[in-house]
């Protein structure tokens, strides 16, 4: 399993090519609409560099341009970014912990899709008592169909509950009805841990416990870069060790090792080896979701367009000097 390290771990030249390498510039494509775009059916997001290649994925919330599908076309469009992600509990027919009818989440999807985007991601929360739990199988599984039938390919559920044996066997409960539903579905679940100690999933090794009660390929995590470095694991050695089971991925910055306070600040005035970790997902060959977030804590409307442009910009600025190297 991935090991302990005393301190953040040195970089590596983000920029650096193999001899010989293509040196050709890469430019950031502007958005095709998505019925130009290379298998932009239902269920096949991709996105296309500037090689023509399959390439990580850049994916925002809605709510940074305030939720309009047109305003956040324009200003993805801009940016070269096609995927977006949900919170479920914002979906107009999602109660009781799921869907009695997916019409209203199939209507939500093609809203976007019509304006060039696509919803490829879904985020749930999972109650913090045994008994929710238990309660929340049904509609987990009534989710998993509905994300079907819109053409949204991932559920990452967030586990942050607190070590209690009772939560921890109606989650082994919950994860060996849910994930068979889903790989069926065509759906892959991330589960998404906390980074503090003293939770059920709060690092490499107590995710991987997750993974392992039913080890289909549909169940994997969700790499929280952030989430990772400050529980102690080597964030390259987590991608590296779960190549397969990487179904979505986080990326915050943070200076903090250890402790249980969350800080944000913008992408690239941290510590954690945001390069480093990228180059560890292409190195695998990885072309999910790249998702980045809490972002200096800021809330005003205007300036969450400002951290995401900033933030959407440097990842694009590190996968772009990494091409070919």
């Amino acid at each position: 399993m991935p090991g302990k390290r005393s301190g953040p771990p040195a970089r590596r030249p983000t920029g650096a090519r193999s001899a010989g390498a293509d040196h050709r510039d890469i430019r950031v494509l502007a958005v095709p609409a998505a019925d130009q775009v290379p298998g932009s059916d239902r269920g096949q997001s991709v996105h296309v560099d500037a090689g023509g290649q399959r390439e990580m994925k850049l994916a925002l919330h809605p709510a940074t341009c305030g939720g309009d599908p047109d305003v956040m076309a324009d200003y993805c469009r801009y940016m070269g970014v096609t995927d977006l992600f949900y919170q479920l509990h914002d979906v107009e027919g999602y109660r009781d912990g799921g869907f009695d009818n997916p019409d209203a989440l199939i209507a939500l999807a093609d809203k976007f899709r019509a304006v060039g985007l696509r919803i490829t991601a879904i985020n749930d929360f999972l109650p913090n008592s045994a008994d929710e739990l238990d309660k929340r199988r049904e509609g987990l599984a009534s989710t998993v169909d509905a994300l079907a039938q819109a053409g949204i390919e991932t559920l990452i559920l967030f586990v942050l509950q607190q070590q209690q044996d009772d939560i921890r066997q109606s989650l082994v409960r919950l994860y060996e009805e849910l994930v068979p539903r889903a790989g069926a579905a065509g759906v892959n679940i991330a589960t998404h841990g906390h980074w503090c100690d003293g939770h059920i999933a709060y690092n490499a090794e107590s995710l991987r416990r997750i993974v392992d009660i039913c080890p289909e390929p549909a169940n994997g995590i969700c790499l929280c870069a952030g989430c990772f470095y400050q529980a102690g694991d080597d964030v390259d050695e987590v991608v590296r060790n779960m190549p397969e089971r990487i179904h979505a991925v986080h990326i915050r910055d943070t200076s903090a090792v250890g402790g249980c306070d969350l800080e944000e600040r913008a992408l690239g005035s941290g510590t954690v080896p945001i390069p480093d970790t990228l180059a560890a997902l292409r190195d695998i060959g990885y072309r999910g979701l790249v998702i980045p977030e809490h972002l200096s804590g800021v809330r005003a409307q205007a300036n969450m367009e400002v951290t995401h442009a900033h933030a959407v910009g440097y990842l694009q600025g590190i996968i772009a000097s990494q091409q070919g190297g």
